[in-house]
């Protein structure tokens, strides 16, 4: 007798006992499955002021290095960094390995003054190898515009996530 599921979910054609030994174990089980789960986090920072007049995008200093355990985990990338445009604007970008550009945020000031610039986006890196992501920041106009570390709010965390 054939094996079908109807729709509405009943099973019929299965003798007595049910499925023979060993065709179901854990790896087919739902309860197995770790996709969402927080596998590891690291946390990066800065320790020095940078400054550019240059409208092409340069490193800030603000990285942090994670090595993924599996080519089908995400690694979400959030953090703040401390910058000032002194009434310009400044554009920054999250860089994978200092040549893909996985993400642009702008910021703008009217006050020449230190202000926080935050950040969240979700990486899908493909790789097991170690994966440095690391902000980056141009002048839109070519006035200077800068980064400082701040105690409190110049920071990167990567956390991999189980896909």
């Amino acid at each position: 007798m054939a094996i079908t599921i109807n729709g509405a979910g009943t099973i019929t054609g299965l003798s007595t006992g049910g499925l023979p030994d060993g065709s179901v174990d854990a790896d087919t089980l739902a309860s197995s499955i770790d996709l969402g789960k927080v596998l590891q986090i690291v946390q990066g920072k800065a320790s020095i002021q940078v400054s550019t007049t240059s409208t092409s995008f340069t490193a800030t200093g603000l990285n942090v290095t994670i090595t993924p355990s599996s080519t089908s985990s995400k690694v979400l990338i959030l953090g703040t960094t401390h910058a000032n445009a002194g009434g310009n604007t400044a554009i920054f970008a999250l860089y994978r390995d200092d040549t893909t550009n996985i993400g642009s945020f702008g910021y703008q000031t009217g006050a020449a003054s230190y202000q926080d610039v935050g950040f969240t986006i979700l990486d899908t890196p493909s790789t097991t190898s170690a994966t440095e992501y690391e902000v980056y920041y141009r002048s839109n106009t070519g006035d200077s515009v800068s980064c400082a570390p701040n105690d409190i709010s110049h920071y990167i965390i990567a956390i991999e996530i189980a896909g």
